[in-house]
């Protein structure tokens, strides 16, 4: 499990890794890669943002430029994508610092329907907000959004009465917050109004009619995110094992970007005898990993 189609109700799926593009190419059309709503964002000759090749990870990204740059479903409102009183919607995003710098980051749309009703903002201080109305504004949050150059991983879902904002699987800010009772407008990213545009890379979007109440599932949905598109990749060192087998190893504390943590310990599990070596086998999907050091492993971030 972790996967975005590993959960019900996946309505709406952007991957900029799906598409078919070139780096610089004006990205006109992004189809989603779930089949319950097949309708594309798009956008006009004027707003188009761009493909960039290699960014995160060597995967790609959707650029907004946070001047005039917008999508949005063509036809498809919120509205069928999930439930009034049952929604997840979760972001691979990078907020960038672009021209408008008079305006960035104020009120600008992660996720938003075009009536501005629902959805995820990021805002000056560089901070994320989940919004829903329900006869009045109801706003969860603030998360604080780490400085640097890697994604994050937004979430907000509405579940039980409640509205929930998170960031990398963090702790969650909450408010109570009844039915959507407005949700007519189409689903729309980078922009909630002509002059606050979001300056912002976008790896992947998805959309469920999931309020996700299970821990878990959103800590390995999160993680699967974080994997793919944060973690480096990791190499390391190979040696003969001893005679006595293969113990237990200890990883050392590793950078924050790592794909392992400072407690985490690999299991015996992990390790095949190949050639009078220890491999590691299915440590880090989709990614290469050399194999393990009895004793003195190496991590390189």
């Amino acid at each position: 499990m972790g996967a975005p189609d590993s959960y019900s109700g996946l309505n709406y799926w952007l991957k900029a890794d799906a598409l078919a593009l070139s780096d610089g190419d004006p990205v006109s059309s992004w189809p989603s890669s779930a089949v319950t709503v097949a309708d594309p964002m798009t956008a006009t000759l004027t707003t188009r943002p761009t493909f960039v090749a290699n960014v995160w990870n060597g995967l790609p990204v959707v650029r907004l430029d946070g001047i005039d740059d917008t999508m949005m479903t063509a036809t498809t409102t919120v509205a069928s994508m999930f439930a009034n009183n049952l929604m997840t919607l979760v972001a691979v995003v990078r907020p960038r610092s672009g021209s408008n710098v008079a305006a960035i980051y104020n009120n600008h749309a992660v996720f938003s329907d075009s009536a501005q009703f629902v959805g995820m903002h990021i805002k000056t201080g560089l901070v994320a907000w989940a919004y829903n109305y329900d006869g009045t504004a109801d706003a969860a949050g603030p998360v604080s959004i780490p400085s640097g150059t890697k994604p994050v991983v937004l979430m907000m879902r509405h579940s039980g009465g409640t509205l929930f904002v998170s960031i990398n699987g963090g702790a969650e800010s909450s408010v109570a917050s009844g039915n959507q009772t407005t949700m007519t407008g189409r689903l729309r990213i980078g922009n909630p109004g002509s002059a606050l545009r979001l300056d912002a890379d976008y790896g992947e979007l998805c959309v469920y009619n999931n309020g996700f109440a299970v821990a878990q599932d959103r800590a390995d949905l999160v993680n699967y995110l974080l994997e793919k598109w944060v973690r480096d990749d990791i190499a390391i060192e190979t040696v003969t094992p001893s005679d006595a087998g293969f113990p237990a190893l200890a990883v050392p504390q590793c950078a924050v970007d790592s794909v392992v943590s400072q407690d985490q310990t690999y299991s015996p599990m992990l390790y095949s005898r190949l050639d009078g070596k220890a491999t590691a086998r299915s440590l880090v999907p989709a990614r290469t990993v050399q194999s393990l050091v009895p004793g003195r492993t190496v991590v390189r971030a």
